[in-house]
């Protein structure tokens, strides 16, 4: 039942068994909204997803127009899916995670989009170019940062979060 030397599967079989106990949720929350004379998608539609609605990111993913392929890179990265070296070796598939640009480090998700001198220059000039007098400190501060901000309305947020999931991308 090993894939890989060493890797268990049984994270696989507990999450399978979470997500049979949710399909048979989502079935009686089917069964009771068809049993209604007026059947509305909304309702089911919010049966889906009443757990998964809350999550710190929303706001910088929500509304933005960004071309999709960043918009994926951003919510992977929001969900600390990137295949970053220090990942790839925690699941084995990798033995070295030394960074291929500085040669020094683990290759990290901070490492790759802030403490790189070239991908920290992207950062400072994307922020420069929208004005914004800002040293960007590491992933968490920078989200943290960027979710409180587009938060708001306006056309210089949607900008933010526009140039965000691009420079994202780009890096």
């Amino acid at each position: 039942m090993d894939c890989v030397a060493g890797t268990s599967w049984s994270w696989v079989i507990k999450n399978i068994m979470k997500q049979r106990e949710l399909v048979m949720q989502h079935q009686i929350a089917w069964k009771n909204l068809l049993s209604r004379p007026r059947f509305k998608m909304s309702n089911m539609y919010a049966a889906l997803i009443k757990d998964n609605l809350n999550v710190d990111w929303r706001g910088i993913l929500k509304w933005n127009n960004v071309r999709p392929r960043a918009l994926i890179t951003l919510w992977l990265l929001c969900h600390g899916k990137l295949a970053t070296k220090d990942r790839m070796r925690r699941f084995r598939l990798i033995t070295e995670s030394i960074c291929n640009m500085c040669k020094e480090v683990d290759e990290s998700i901070n490492h790759v989009f802030f403490e790189l001198r070239d991908t920290n220059r992207i950062w400072k000039a994307t922020l420069e170019w929208m004005h914004i007098d800002r040293e960007p400190k590491g992933w968490n501060a920078e989200f943290k940062w960027i979710d409180e901000n587009t938060k708001k309305k306006g056309w210089k947020l949607s900008i933010l979060k526009m140039a965000c999931a691009e420079a994202v991308y780009e890096i």
